[in-house]
């Protein structure tokens, strides 16, 4: 089941800001369905910080949000980019892509924004949204060989990537290897991959990439057997050179759901269920802070270049 999201702004440093208006007059409005009046309180609340502007009429696995916080890019099959204006809805530009591309899943971006990578079942796609070159293919229709077989069961489409977009990474979503779970990093030039670690938990294992690509966090969801330690709040952060774990952080979540670090990689933050947004020195491990929130904001994250703002999505739609 597919639940929709909803951006809460949770401030850091500095008040949200949305984008000043465009001095030209916008384009028409085509995938938006405007909302004339705000976004009513939920019954008994008393107050309520922020309304829905608008809804993009697509999927939001195929949407995501440029790192200017400006600008949301729409992936529209199987060959078109659809920028979108955060404040108004109104479609500013649009690229072709220089071929079709095979969707499905979802799009993922870099930390610069220089790359989106297009997901389907068994293969991922990597294009520079400024030109709509294709820069890189992987999987079935692609090198195919173990990265195909590594993408087989590719956990939800999730995958991320350095911010030049060379290094991707990713889980998958059941065992593979007679049993073993696994995230991975790929090399797109050299067309391989590159490092291998298991992975505590069992299933449906995401990762997260610093824009260097050198450290990557791991995370995913776990059954308790027995008198087991629940691993699902861990978040594994690794050595992705030396391919080696350099620590644990075990969040204060029922099961983290989404990790992303800062621009600069020295900042982890998590997210997920049960629990705060919260924040991790990515050298050592150690949480600097907590985001004090209604349960369940943190199923996606995302953080400002400066490291100022940081926004978490919902899985309720409140």
């Amino acid at each position: 089941m597919r639940f929709p999201r909803t951006l809460v702004a949770l401030v850091a440093l500095a008040p949200f800001a949305l984008a000043e208006k465009p001095q030209a007059e916008p384009t028409p409005p085509t995938v938006i369905a405007a909302k004339a009046e705000p976004t009513p309180r939920t019954p008994g609340a008393k107050l309520r910080l922020g309304s829905t502007l608008f809804r993009v009429d697509s999927s939001n696995r195929q949407t995501t949000l440029l790192p200017d916080g400006k600008t949301i890019v729409r992936f529209a099959p199987p060959d078109k980019l659809e920028f979108l204006s955060v404040e108004t809805g109104q479609e500013t530009k649009a690229i072709k892509l220089k071929e079709q591309v095979q969707g499905g899943y979802t799009i993922n971006l870099s930390p610069t924004g220089e790359r989106l990578i297009v997901t389907a079942y068994n293969m991922a796609t990597v294009i520079d949204p400024k030109t709509g070159e294709i820069t890189a293919k992987i999987g079935q229709q692609g090198n195919g060989g173990p990265v195909g077989k590594a993408l087989e069961t590719l956990s939800d489409g999730l995958m991320s990537a350095s911010g030049d977009g060379k290094f991707l990474s990713f889980g998958t979503r059941y065992p593979q290897q007679e049993g073993q779970v696994f995230a991975y990093v790929f090399d797109a030039e050299k067309n391989e991959i590159i490092a291998e670690m298991k992975v505590l938990q069992q299933n449906y294992i995401t990762t997260a990439l610093t824009t260097d690509g050198k450290k990557l966090a791991s995370f995913g969801q776990y059954y308790v057997r027995n008198n087991e330690e629940n691993v699902a709040p861990i978040v594994q952060v690794w050595d992705v050179v030396a391919k080696k774990e350099l620590f644990k952080v075990k969040t204060s979540l029922s099961r983290v759901h989404a990790a992303k670090f800062s621009l600069d990689g020295k900042t982890l933050y998590t997210g997920g269920e049960a629990g705060p947004v919260e924040a991790w020195d990515a050298a050592t491990g150690k949480r600097l802070r907590q985001y004090i929130t209604r349960s369940n904001v943190g199923f996606k994250l995302f953080v400002s270049a400066d490291n100022k703002r940081l926004a978490a999505a919902s899985n309720d739609g409140a």
